[in-house]
């Protein structure tokens, strides 16, 4: 699908997505000051159907699937033993439901939930319809999409269907984007024609360069990059992923004892990396050390391009009580210093 949009292509969360045609740098600045169009071909749908939906997706992951139509919540996957497995965002839809997540995920997370519909009247299919998805994001973008005769949802995570230059689009407002951010879902066959037509109502494309920069200046951690199967839910910051009031799940009990217990040792946080002359980021992976002991690792690094400087940046998940310290932190010889999140 990236191909048809006659650009160049990079590899981003198991997909091709197309890349913009300006530099990182005119990008970013669009998105902070207009409205940019981004391919996100590397989200994948899933339809979940059948009697027993609700209350089979309530045993499987760690929110509610009790939801009003139209609406959706972000929830973990769990193993019995309450570590992370993926993420997946679940939105009703009439009768049954539509799981949305990435594509470098879909296939483990597809055969996971698969394992556990046993005796249970439901069906997990891939999405026969609007399975593609473009997104806008910037302060101008829900002007464009009013424009454009789709007024945007005001509400995080609400479906919104209309039609865009006679395309038909179900529009997602993010609830992680420190910018707005609208996903415009819609079938793959008229990707190129929707892309032209933001386009033409002023969105500058761009590219998994700049949606990457977004994603960090967010402070949002990707499973498999930031999160890992050895992590706990309440480790990850996403407080919005948990639910602690709708019955059991895989790994609730080891959630409900971390809450009853009220802490963990490890916590998410974000990093303003001060570069000394001549030092170069740390790598992503990263130890992050005190006392030259390990305290976490340094998990997404960027440099943001922002109009007042070069900032660098970086995310990770560090012990607590190493934050809370005056002592130095430092990743590869860089001072590391904790920062509210997000970073814009």
């Amino acid at each position: 699908m990236a191909e048809q949009l006659g650009s160049e292509t990079s590899e981003y969360r198991g997909v091709l997505a197309a890349d913009g045609l300006a530099s990182p740098e005119q990008e970013f600045s669009a998105l902070r000051s207009e409205c940019i169009v981004m391919d996100r071909g590397w989200r994948v749908r899933f339809r979940v159907i059948g009697s027993d939906a609700q209350r089979w997706l309530n045993g499987m992951v760690t929110n509610s699937a009790d939801l009003e139509n139209g609406r959706a919540a972000y929830s973990f996957v769990l193993n019995p033993q309450g570590r992370l497995q993926a993420d997946v965002y679940a939105f009703r839809d009439g009768d049954g439901y539509i799981l949305e997540t990435d594509a470098i995920q879909s296939e483990s997370l597809a055969a996971w939930l698969e394992r556990y519909i046993i005796m249970d009247d439901v069906v997990l299919e891939a999405a026969k319809a609007q399975d593609a998805t473009l997104a806008i994001a910037g302060p101008a973008a829900a002007a464009l999409l009013t424009a454009a005769g789709v007024p945007p949802p005001e509400t995080p995570l609400q479906l919104t269907r209309g039609e865009i230059d006679g395309v038909a689009v179900t529009i997602v407002r993010d609830d992680a984007s420190c910018l707005p951010l609208f996903s415009l879902w819609h079938d793959a066959g008229r990707t190129k024609h929707l892309w032209e037509a933001l386009r033409l109502a002023g969105a500058q494309p761009a590219g998994t360069g700049t949606a990457e920069l977004l994603r960090i200046a967010s402070g949002t951690p990707l499973v498999g990059v930031d999160l890992k199967d050895r992590d706990l839910p309440q480790e990850t910051g996403q407080a919005r992923a948990l639910n602690f009031s709708k019955g059991c799940y895989i790994g609730q009990e080891i959630v409900e004892r971390i809450r009853s217990r009220g802490a963990v040792h490890r916590g998410w946080s974000g990093f303003v990396l001060a570069l000394s002359p001549g030092q170069s980021l740390p790598a992503a992976g990263s130890l992050i050390l005190q006392d030259g002991a390990k305290v976490g690792e340094l998990t997404s690094v960027a440099t943001l391009p922002l109009t007042e400087g070069a900032k660098s940046v970086g995310l990770g998940i560090v012990r607590l009580q190493a934050v809370a310290s005056e002592k130095l932190l430092s990743a590869e010889g860089v001072e590391l210093r904790p920062a509210r999140l997000p970073f814009l």
